[in-house]
């Protein structure tokens, strides 16, 4: 019998399940703890036509691609920041489907095997990482907070932990429920801004209640429970103010001192900064970040990311006022003190009759799209008549954009009489 190769030592090739079996348990002698150190493990296609994950969880079984994996790395050190990752190559991707040759023709299918001969059909690069446990060392450094947040996104966001896999959502939640000020770029990405702390992550031993994927949540049946069910009083300590009826998923971030009026809906992903003013029925969908000291409107739809899988999330800065039944399409970026009028529809491609004082396109038509990264002290509203604005022919139907203003903010702003102290 041939001998393989897996980076310090040698063992034969599995000529059987059983030799495989032997294989696993001998590799997991020597790993000793591994499977408690890791919370997944993945490997990443990168080709001209494909960039893919394929994800196997920790409770993966019999396969024991972990262990395998963690051989043909060299054993890395997890302990040292929390996270290892590299490129492999093709010798080694032969290395491991020939680990896995038992299994072939077995009339099962093992989405490792099938990952790993897709790539080598294609000679995709494929890279391969193992994400530790947060430990006392590891919690608190940026660069595993970065890494673990990014990584779990994006397994995700390709649906890879759409599973039944209990502890893996459990990472995925945290991770976003727990992070500070942490706000996606324009792309999609996730940054820490300079200064920040990471805030402890719950570890995932301490939630097994989501190993059933029915688990009941505050009011419903989801695989997801209610952010009030497991947070409150972090919410309530805060000063957050939650009436009943609103629907907060486990794996948002909330800060300080927001309102959530009846039947406001906020999925997983997303980030509410502090003292937000979220109206009845508005919906914050997956991955969208609002800033601070914004009011949102009734009935305002925030459009996610994970449907059509990876767009750009929407992201909101601070004080702005969003009117009723307005909507913010995915991939848009809103700044700061901006007025967005109740019942704008906004996407990439909303025409806008540029009415701004000052402005070269003043008069003409442009797009959403081309204010995105200047969107900032604007305003967008309907127009429902013939008339000039600004010097500017205006048709019914159309968007109008001007400055947005102190004075005119004024007049959305609540009655002083009926304002607490």
């Amino acid at each position: 019998m041939s001998n393989l190769t897996l980076n310090r030592s040698q063992y034969s090739i599995p000529a059987s399940k059983a030799d495989f079996t032997a294989l696993i348990e001998k590799l997991a002698g020597a790993h000793s703890g591994l499977r408690e150190k890791a919370l997944l493990f993945f490997m990443r296609a990168e080709g001209p036509e494909t960039a893919s994950y394929v994800a196997s969880m920790v409770g993966e079984g019999k396969y024991g691609t972990l262990h395998l994996l963690f051989e043909l790395l060299g054993r890395p050190d997890l302990g040292a920041q929390g996270f290892f990752e590299r490129a492999a190559t093709q010798e080694e991707l032969e290395t491991l489907l020939s680990a896995f040759a038992p299994f072939n023709g077995d009339g099962q299918t093992h989405p490792n095997i099938e990952f790993l001969k897709t790539a080598r059909e294609q000679r995709s690069q494929v890279r391969i990482g193992i994400l530790a446990q947060a430990d006392a060392n590891t919690k608190t450094l940026p660069e595993y907070t970065k890494y673990r947040t990014n990584t779990l996104f994006e397994l995700f966001n390709e649906g890879a932990l759409r599973g039944s896999d209990g502890v893996a959502r459990q990472a995925l939640l945290d991770s976003f429920s727990y992070l500070p000020n942490h706000f996606l770029t324009a792309e999609g990405r996730f940054l820490l801004p300079q200064g920040s702390s990471a805030m402890p992550l719950r570890s995932s031993a301490g939630a097994e209640y989501l190993a059933n994927q029915n688990a009941v949540a505050v009011g419903g049946i989801d695989k997801f429970p209610s952010l009030m069910s497991v947070r409150g009083e972090r919410l309530q300590k805060d000063g957050n103010r939650i009436v009943p009826s609103v629907m907060i998923r486990d794996g948002v971030y909330v800060g300080k001192r927001n309102i959530f009026m009846f039947h406001a809906a906020v999925n997983l992903a997303a980030y509410i900064g502090d003292d937000n003013m979220i109206d009845s029925h508005a919906s914050i969908a997956s991955a969208a970040q609002i800033g601070s000291k914004n009011k949102i409107g009734s009935f305002v739809s925030m459009e996610g990311v994970l449907s059509p899988a990876n767009a750009v999330p929407v992201y909101v800065g601070d004080e702005n006022f969003i009117g009723s039944f307005a909507r913010i399409g995915t991939g848009i970026v809103v700044g700061n003190k901006n007025f967005i009028a109740a019942g704008v529809n906004i996407s990439k491609g909303t025409k806008l009759k540029d009415c701004r004082e000052n402005a070269a396109t003043k008069g003409e038509y442009v797009n959403v799209q081309d204010l995105n990264g200047s969107f900032n002290n604007l305003a967008i509203a309907p127009n429902n008549a013939v008339r000039d604005f600004n010097s500017v022919k205006l048709l019914p139907g159309e968007y109008i954009l001007f400055e947005n203003t102190e004075d005119f903010m004024r007049r959305f702003e609540g009655d002083e009489r009926i304002k607490g102290k």
